[in-house]
């Protein structure tokens, strides 16, 4: 047989191979290179990268330093374009320096819409690896209009940056040496908005305001005003950014004659050094004792010796790329060979017809999701894109006319910003794009004049406040404005490119009184906003109709299920009067399941938000509800079998239902932490003692086979009310509110405690209670099950250990998912992840497991565990939570079977009795799920994560190991 038919035969093959998992082994740590090789940029690396969207460039030590591309890569390279390296931080940088060891910083901010959410000072190594955060804004709600940070300068191993507030100025110093940081204060009128820039020569602040006034404040606090375009008679200069030389001489741009001006400090004057230029910063290059001036532009950087009009990439990256290239061919190639695998697997195995169906729901559920959600997209862009056009166009002719257009006429130079005619251009641009309002954070509105010279259009007034007026306007938008001053009619952009991004909106005119245009209010949102609304909006509407669609298929699961069981039951019950009617039982555990779980995907983090404000310990404090209910419902495994005995099955069923109905009704009429804590308690009772006496009710079942029988029921009756529960909720969460849900809750367990009567009385004839005098002449002592080392060191090395895990899944992620903007359909689809994960593959594994490894699988699943909880830790992020549900779900396809079968098969505990023994186990497991909660908290909210993490996998490690060589003594000496 040749290679070609062997590999086919392989590829037919059902059985697992030890080939199988070689090819798993491989593709692996090729799946993780790849993800390190993508976050890292390898594979966007090219050979060459021209200078676009240019900034601001420097020049030290002879390298040379470009802020471009809008604002977000920052490239060191030689003089001739040779790259050193590359950052893109994914912040929009404001400014940066280069200091004497090499090291750059830089003033970043972060955007949420157009406005600004955060900022920081960020330094890098000589070889742009991230060094530190220097300082950092978080500004949440309280967002800003502009960055507030301002001139970062290092000299003298100091750095050097100012904070504008609202009429106070501080300057942050910065002792690079042991990082100690200084702050000195001084009143400034308007700070906020009025400083355009700002830089440092040594301590010595100098500071240009929007009205065209260059100030210099020395460390003593001693302010002079050395230059004012007005005193200098040069009105027509518009002084933009700033620079100072390393001989103390002070350079600015003048955006509105395309200049670069030298200050003369002691003429009170400036005189142009460089004419004609693009660049709206400038820097100066003092190292050969003459000073020169490096420029940028679109698409070039202007040096003193030469020009660089793109960057060059060295070998190095590009021998990365290529052998990550290599990297993804050979994954590629085994993940064919193990989908191909295992859909030969899947489509060869023989199926019932209960089986096609569900798949055949399964298919039609996402053929009709595809099919819709494309038909959605196209059609929904359009007409979102259309309604923000509208809307748009409302705001600024609203604006328009809200403007005098003899306000309009009186601002010409940089001493007109702050004047009345200014402000009141401001307070209708503000009055109409309210700040306030979620929608109007993503867009822009401006005012623009034309008055017919050469120099173009122009602006004279922007809502955020970030310049007083602009020059130049690009031709595409001065083409724009002319048209509407031409036409007095709106004029929609579909796309407008600057140094700072793409962006769509709308030209208006501002009209006089006789109908002349007087000027134009511009309007618009960026581009990359646009499309991330709508996909956001598209992504919840398709989550939306995928959680519909998996509601459908659990719902028709359920019913045909149903269906099944009534005719198994019918057709049992005609020869055995006393058989189970296994589908009540099925209908009555799911729905209690349901109920149970219907608040799981968004319960921890709601818990969170109730906590009384000023609370310490949040973390711990919001998982005591959720631990207290786990608790309580691991307590009554031990006193329900008893508890039943003593009022029977009906009473206790329907007491239980009732506390639970309260325990929800609780905490929707009393919102607050403590009415959660009360209702959680009443839950656990409730559920404790509805599902274990689930379990008490099955050895009561008379007939053995009906015993099999019903175990089979609950525990797909339990996975699939724990899923139609999760997914549910999340639906209604979105749909009403999260605190609703708690109302459907304790109105879904008032239906159960309706139905349940007549469901356990039916169930009743298939049902006989021991007598109490026989049960307690069978009970043994506790001394039989932990008199031996073996039942202790298993229950605190392995089980609960193991099931600390599962509270990353059940508490930690819908807090997770809450931090980080995710909704509670977005919760249910990753907990979906988890738990079908474990239902899909959960008898091949737990087969295969035991096959391999014997009892050794349950240290296996514990290890993926260990080894999930270090992915995230390493790797906190959407990312890194996907793959450790992953894991996590493959750990519980056979993490708990195999541990039931040791537990079940040792010497003390076929003595004690497998039965109460089993009591015994889930109580003691319970102790672990209760603790899971704080654990969790304690892991996942400390600093740093990743050690933290660490220390906690390396003492669970060594419980497993512990408990492995207690084991081997044992086989050792025969014991």
């Amino acid at each position: 047989m040749g290679w070609f038919a062997k590999f086919k035969a392989y590829l037919k093959d059902r059985r697992v191979h030890k080939s199988d998992i070689i090819l798993l082994v491989i593709l692996l740590p090729c799946l993780v290179f790849l993800y390190i090789a993508w976050t890292g940029g390898v594979f966007s690396t090219r050979q060459e990268y021209p200078v676009s969207q240019g900034y601001q460039a420097r020049m030290d030590g002879g390298w040379v330093y470009v802020l471009d591309s809008g604002h977000s890569t920052l490239t060191k390279a030689s003089t001739d374009g040779s790259i050193i390296y590359r950052v893109s931080p994914g912040l929009y940088v404001d400014g940066f320096c280069v200091g004497e060891d090499g090291c750059v910083y830089l003033n970043a901010s972060s955007f949420g819409g157009m406005t600004v959410v955060g900022e920081q000072i960020l330094a890098y190594d000589s070889t742009g690896e991230n060094l530190r955060v220097i300082d950092e804004r978080d500004y949440g709600e309280d967002f800003l209009s502009k960055h507030a940070f301002h001139g970062v300068s290092e000299k003298n191993g100091e750095l050097h940056y100012i904070e504008c507030k609202e009429d106070e100025i501080v300057s942050h110093c910065v002792n690079l040496s042991d990082m100690s940081h200084s702050e000195t204060s001084f009143t400034y009128a308007n700070a906020f908005r009025s400083v355009s820039d700002a830089c440092f020569d040594g301590r010595t602040l100098y500071i240009l305001d929007r009205n065209g006034t260059l100030f210099r404040i020395q460390a003593d606090g001693l302010r002079e005003r050395i230059y004012n375009v007005d005193f200098a008679e040069e009105k027509e200069r518009v002084p933009y950014r700033i620079s100072v030389s390393d001989a103390g001489e002070v350079y600015y741009t003048d955006i509105r004659s395309r200049t670069v001006q030298h200050v003369l400090i002691k003429d009170g004057r400036s005189e142009t050094v460089v004419e004609d230029t693009d660049s709206v910063t400038v820097d100066v290059d003092s190292s050969t004792g003459v000073e020169r001036y490096i420029l940028t532009d679109e698409s070039s950087v202007q040096l003193p010796d030469g020009v660089i009009m793109a960057f060059r990439n060295s070998a190095g990256p590009m021998v990365k790329k290529y052998l990550a290239c290599a990297v993804a061919a050979v994954a590629l190639i085994l993940a064919v060979i193990l989908v191909l695998r295992v859909l030969n697997a899947a489509l060869s195995r023989k199926r019932t017809n209960m089986q096609q169906i569900i798949f055949a729901a399964i298919a039609m559920s996402l053929i009709t999701t595809v099919l819709t959600g494309s038909i959605m997209i196209n059609s929904f862009r359009k007409a979102y894109t259309d309604k923000i056009n509208e809307e748009l166009i409302v705001c600024a002719v609203s604006t328009a006319n809200s403007i005098r257009s003899e306000d309009v006429l009186r601002i010409n130079e940089p001493g007109d910003y702050g004047s009345d005619a200014y402000l009141r251009l401001s307070a209708a641009m503000e009055y109409v794009f309210d700040r306030s309002i979620g929608i109007n954070r993503n867009t822009y509105c401006n005012i623009l004049r034309y008055d017919g010279g050469e120099e173009g259009a122009y602006s004279i007034a922007y809502l955020d406040g970030t310049i007083g007026t602009y020059y130049p306007l690009s031709a595409f938008e001065t083409d724009e404005t002319i048209t509407v001053y031409e036409t007095k009619k709106p004029v929609i952009s579909e796309a407008i490119e600057d140094i700072s991004g793409t962006y769509f909106g709308v030209k208006v005119p501002i009209l006089d009184v006789e109908g002349n245009c007087a000027g134009v209010v511009s309007a618009g949102t960026q581009v990359v906003l646009l499309q991330e609304l709508v996909r956001n909006m598209i992504v919840r509407v398709l989550t939306s109709i995928l959680l519909f669609a998996i509601i459908a298929w659990f719902l028709t699961s359920e019913v045909i299920a149903y269906a099944k069981n009534v005719d198994v039951y019918r057709t049992g019950a005609e020869t055995r009067p006393t058989m189970l009617p296994g589908h009540l039982f099925r209908l009555l555990i799911v729905l209690i399941f349901a109920a149970y779980n219907l608040e799981a995907s968004f319960l921890p983090s709601y818990i969170m938000h109730q906590l009384p404000e000023g609370s310490e310990n949040t973390a711990v404090l919001a998982s005591l509800p959720y631990t207290v209910n786990v608790f309580i419902i691991g307590l009554t495994a031990i006193f329900c079998s008893r508890f039943v005995r003593g009022i029977g099955l009906l009473r206790t069923l329907m007491l239980s239902l009732a506390l639970a109905f309260a325990g929800n009704l609780l905490i929707f009429l009393v919102p607050g932490y403590s009415s959660i804590m009360g209702g959680m308690a009443l839950i656990g009772i409730g559920v404790g003692l509805s599902t274990n006496m689930m379990y008490v009710l099955l050895t009561y079942v008379s007939d053995s086979h009906d015993q099999v029988w019903g175990l089979s029921i609950y525990n797909a009756a339990v996975m699939a009310g724990i899923n139609l529960g999760m997914v549910g909720g999340s639906v209604l969460a979105v749909l009403v509110g999260q605190r609703l849900v708690f109302a459907a809750g304790a109105g879904l367990w008032l239906l159960i405690l309706l139905l349940s009567g007549g469901m356990m009385r039916k169930m009743s004839g298939a049902i006989v209670i021991p007598d109490k005098q026989a049960a307690k002449e069978k009970s043994g002592g506790l001394r039989t099950l932990f008199g031996n080392r073996f039942v202790p060191t298993f229950m605190i090395c392995i089980q609960n250990p193991y099931v600390v895990f599962s509270s990353f899944v059940m508490y930690y992620l819908p807090i997770f998912c809450d931090e980080h903007g995710y909704s509670e359909t977005s919760t249910a689809l990753m907990l979906l992840c988890y738990a079908e994960l474990s239902i899909l593959v959960g008898d091949t594994m737990v087969e295969r497991t035991r096959k391999w490894m014997g009892n050794g699988a349950m240290y296996a699943a514990l290890g993926i565990n260990i080894l999930a909880l270090l992915i995230f830790a390493w790797k906190p992020e959407l990312i890194g939570m996907l793959a450790a549900l992953l894991l996590l779900g493959l750990s519980a396809s056979f993490g708990k079977p195999v541990q039931q079968k040791y537990f079940i098969d040792l010497p003390q505990v076929k003595s004690y009795g497998e039965d109460k023994a089993m009591g015994i186990y889930n109580f003691t497991e319970n102790i672990g799920e209760s603790a899971g909660p704080v654990v969790m908290a304690w892991l996942m909210f400390s600093t740093p994560l990743l050690s933290t993490v660490v220390s906690f996998c390396s003492a669970v490690t060594v419980l497993g190991a512990l408990h492995s060589v207690i084991v081997r003594t044992n086989k050792t000496t025969g014991q």
